[in-house]
């Protein structure tokens, strides 16, 4: 017979209650009718009675209760549980950081569950609690809200996987972070989740929406469904549905074709304005392609690390995926990027963006994908005004062979990608690929640097920021005032043409945003009652000379003239708009 929590069930109907009784039947009790204050009778009754034959019985009185009036309530619907501690992730607006509180639950133990496959109500939240190391061999299906916590030091084997499609499911682990949810896996076997559904998420469909607060989580999809998102033919997410990760230890691997985070085969990375978001933890997401599941020497119809699966953008319209912090690897396969389209699949759909804004990433591309931006032969970005934006953290970018290591993949342009801070490495897949720019033929799109430190690489005769080998054309490359772009090899700067943008590229280029004390980029010499002229690149608005004993400057257009006076060293500061710093030298006076 089920155990009843009687505590549990006096808390849900404190007043008045003056009759208990815990039977073979059910739970009976007396309470205040609702609304009017007369005495009722309310039972809970036990679905399946079946000691010693009384089940006839059982079902007999409560048909003939029912006659009467008496209400019955079946103990699946009373919520009862166990207060079981969590650790719930706070993320702050402005900064987007991680801090964690201790919190309190009533759960339904998993363990004390009739039907462990099924998690949930339509309409309804519901906390469980895995307090015993356990399996569970067939496919669980999320309905609701449902808020799981995994305890420490317990392992709960979701063999099949999670189904969420519709549903939210909501992960936490306690203060010791060491409670493990494998789903679609085993602790001792990967991709046992059914065919074209994800390890956790859509069976045949979209995800839904997955929150990772904590704990250790390895979700493996089956055949064409990814790891944590859609099943065959579905997007990471439903609409306006997301993925986030707020902590915890995370390894997510696709099935067949598929996204490690994001689209199952043919699907996006997330749904119609969906998103997928990483706020900390520790994050490793592997797409998989068919060489795996059938041993295709061609190494094709691959799926990224995170987003799209094959034939897959990273998002759908209006989507996105952002980095805020924690430490992300993503790892594209089959034509794949680390973090954008799968084998075939732009960066973004329509009007989406790709986000870095901190944390520590790591993004490879496979055969032909950009380490960010688009899959194989697909650009970083599909139709409208969809980008590729860095504003902090650190960023390792690599594209596989041919594909850039930001922007397009193999024989396609970068299209539109903006970085305004963090320090970024990018380099170009061998074979052609550029640092930040178009794969192998590809043009180099649209760049845009106004802070930041970026070094970039490209392979082959790509070039570092632009066009990839063979490509039509470079691109623009436009650099804010304070940031300068130079030759990586040669520390020589690069010049902007008039319009503004970096003119001649070469294979390896950095560019650095120079801070109010910048570093020296080069010496001059210069003659007593002589002048020296100091190219800067962007018009001069200010000029400063530390001792004007020793020599005196002045401004002209782009560039600084310095002029002399007597024998010895002095440093010479340019300015441009709002006092930002262009340049500094030092001027060795002969």
């Amino acid at each position: 017979m089920d155990r009843i929590d009687r505590r549990r069930t006096l808390e849900r109907h404190p007043k008045g209650c003056i009759f208990y009784k815990e039977s073979l039947l059910g739970v009976f009790y007396c309470a205040p009718h609702a609304g009017c204050g007369r005495i009722g009778v309310v039972i809970m009754y036990r679905k399946a009675v079946a000691m010693n034959g009384k089940r006839i019985i059982a079902v007999a009185l409560m048909a003939a209760l029912c006659l009467t009036g008496i209400t019955l309530i079946p103990v699946e619907n009373v919520r009862a549980g166990t207060e079981i501690t969590y650790m719930d992730a706070v993320v702050d607006p402005e900064t987007h950081e991680v801090t964690y509180t201790e919190a309190v639950a009533t759960c339904i133990e998993v363990k004390d569950l009739e039907d462990k496959t099924k998690w949930g109500a339509d309409g309804e939240t519901v906390w469980y609690a895995v307090t015993e190391s356990e399996t569970i061999d067939r496919r669980i299906t999320v309905s609701g809200r449902v808020n799981l916590i995994l305890c420490d030091h317990i392992t709960l084997n979701a063999k099949r996987g999670i189904t969420t499609t519709g549903a939210t499911l909501n992960i936490y682990g306690q203060s010791g972070g060491t409670g493990t949810l494998y789903a679609g896996a085993t602790e001792h076997e990967r991709f046992n989740a059914p065919d074209f559904c994800a390890g956790i998420g859509g069976d045949y469909s979209a995800g839904g929406t997955v929150t990772i607060n904590g704990g250790n989580v390895i979700a493996c999809g089956g055949e064409s469904g990814a790891g944590i998102g859609g099943g065959s033919g579905g997007a990471g997410t439903d609409f306006n549905g997301s993925i986030s990760i707020f902590g915890g230890v995370v390894t997510a691997i696709g099935g067949y074709k598929s996204a490690g985070i994001g689209g199952g085969s043919g699907g996006a990375g997330t749904g119609f304005n969906g998103s997928i978001s990483i706020f900390g933890g520790v994050v490793t997401a592997n797409g998989t392609s068919d060489r795996v599941m059938e041993n295709n020497e061609n190494n094709d119809k691959g799926g990224a690390g995170i987003g799209g699966g094959w034939r897959g953008a990273g998002t759908d319209m209006l989507g996105s995926i952002t980095v805020f912090g924690g430490n992300v690897t993503a790892n594209g396969d089959g034509g794949g990027a680390g973090i954008g389209g799968g084998d075939r699949g732009a960066g973004t759909d329509q009007d989406g963006c790709i986000t870095v804004n901190g944390g520590v990433v790591t993004a490879n591309g496979d055969e032909g994908g950009a380490g960010i931006g688009g899959g194989n032969g697909v650009a970083g970005m599909g139709g409208g005004d969809g980008s590729i934006n860095i504003s902090g953290g650190e960023v390792t970018a690599t594209g596989g062979r041919r594909g850039a290591g930001i922007g397009g993949g193999d024989g396609v342009a970068g299209k539109e990608i903006n970085i305004n801070g963090g320090t970024v490495t990018a380099t170009g897949g061998e074979n052609g690929g550029a640092g930040i720019g178009g794969g192998s033929n590809g043009a180099g799109g649209k760049v845009y640097v106004c802070g930041g430190y970026v070094e970039a690489y490209g392979s082959d005769d790509a070039e570092g920021i632009g066009k990839g080998k063979d490509g039509s054309d470079s691109g623009t490359l436009e650099l804010d005032e304070g940031v300068v772009c130079y030759d990586a090899d040669t520390m020589t700067a690069l010049q902007p043409d008039e319009a503004g943008y970096i003119g001649a590229r070469t294979e390896h280029m950095k560019t650095v945003y120079v801070p109010e004390e910048p570093p020296i980029f080069a010496d001059y010499t210069c003659k007593v009652d002589g002048k020296v002229k100091i190219p800067v690149g962007k018009k001069v608005k200010k000029v400063t000379v530390e001792d004007e004993t020793i020599a005196s400057a002045k401004k002209k257009g782009k560039k600084v003239i310095v002029t002399g006076k007597a024998p010895g060293t002095v440093n010479v500061t340019a300015y441009g708009k709002k006092n930002k710093v262009l340049g500094n030298w030092i001027v060795k006076v002969e």
